[in-house]
């Protein structure tokens, strides 16, 4: 009798995008760690729904935390929508997002050659970084960090992680 074994990890992807903050925060996240900065619920001022997230800020911190690190593998992008609101930046502009707080891989949306937002645009605007821009993102998300030197009142909205796109062959395994 001759037998065989392949082993082989499976990765399993999610059904659907994981909510960071929509209408208030997702199952699995919470507000971290927040400086120079005060949020509150904006009602006036939504990209969807009801309710978007307001800072009022100088020079900070916001940071979204998961309950649960989340497996950067199963999602391509972090998208979120943000409005300059009455903000402005500084002499030196910085505005940028980091994940698991590793500094040397954060994504500068200001950048000057490929800027993600326009402070001169006073409309919501959308913003996709595929999860590659975060070079070092080998650990699961265990935070999700919005920073700079903005100061006045911003808001972002509908902030989430985009889930990978399943392929047309789906894989069943069974068993006899």
């Amino acid at each position: 009798v001759l037998q065989s074994s392949m082993r082989h990890p499976v990765l399993l992807l999610p059904r659907e995008d994981q909510v960071i903050f929509d209408e208030g925060y997702g199952g699995n996240w919470d507000m971290g760690f927040l400086s120079n900065a005060s949020v509150f619920d904006a009602r006036d001022t939504t990209f969807v729904g009801t309710l978007a997230r307001g800072v009022e800020a100088r020079a900070f911190t916001v940071e979204f935390l998961p309950r649960v690190p989340v497996e950067a593998a199963g999602y391509r992008a972090l998208r979120f929508a943000f409005h300059p609101g009455f903000s402005d930046v500084g002499a030196r502009q910085a505005f940028n997002v980091m994940a698991n707080e590793d500094a040397p891989s954060q994504v500068l949306l200001l950048d000057v050659e490929e800027p993600q937002i326009d402070m001169t645009l006073r409309e919501w605007q959308q913003v996709e970084i595929p999860l590659e821009r975060f070079y070092r993102l080998e650990e699961p998300i265990s935070s999700l960090r919005l920073l700079g030197n903005l100061h006045g009142t911003f808001y972002f909205d509908d902030v989430r992680l985009i889930a990978a796109q399943q392929g047309t062959i789906i894989t069943a395994v069974t068993e006899e």
